[in-house]
């Protein structure tokens, strides 16, 4: 376990054989590992893994990274996440993550053309609108 200049953690592995150096992995602390896991493989798909304590999603298409964890803790989530991860939406409009269970923090307004949203654990994130044609 290591932590960035601000504080920020994050573990290190060796590579393992046949594996590239750099990020590997996404990983949100969380209360239901498997509940956050399902909720965000319905919005963007792969399949859901299982380890000792933790369930992470692969495969999913655009992933920058091998799995997506939810590691679960017991505390609840307090503050606001100083990571945070967009989504790219295939409508104009949320309807489809609110309808899912998300919540809408901040509306596109004068300074940004998105929409700030989360989860339901209250993980932020940011969605952003198909680019107009």
């Amino acid at each position: 376990m290591l932590a960035d200049p601000e504080g920020n953690e994050f573990c290190a592995f060796p590579s393992a054989d046949g594996t590239q150096p750099g990020v590997a992995n996404l990983v949100v602390d969380c209360r239901d590992s498997l509940a956050q896991a399902q909720w965000w493989a319905g919005l963007v798909g792969g399949t859901i893994g299982r380890g000792q304590r933790a369930y992470w999603i692969e495969g999913a298409a655009g992933f920058p990274w091998v799995r997506w964890g939810f590691n679960p803790v017991p505390e609840p989530k307090t503050v606001k996440n100083r990571v945070h991860w967009d989504i790219q939406m295939a409508d104009p409009e949320p309807a489809a993550l609110i309808e899912a269970g998300a919540v809408v923090l901040r509306e596109p307004g004068d300074d940004i053309d998105w929409w700030v949203m989360a989860d339901p654990e209250g993980n932020e994130f940011c969605a952003f609108a198909p680019p107009a044609s």
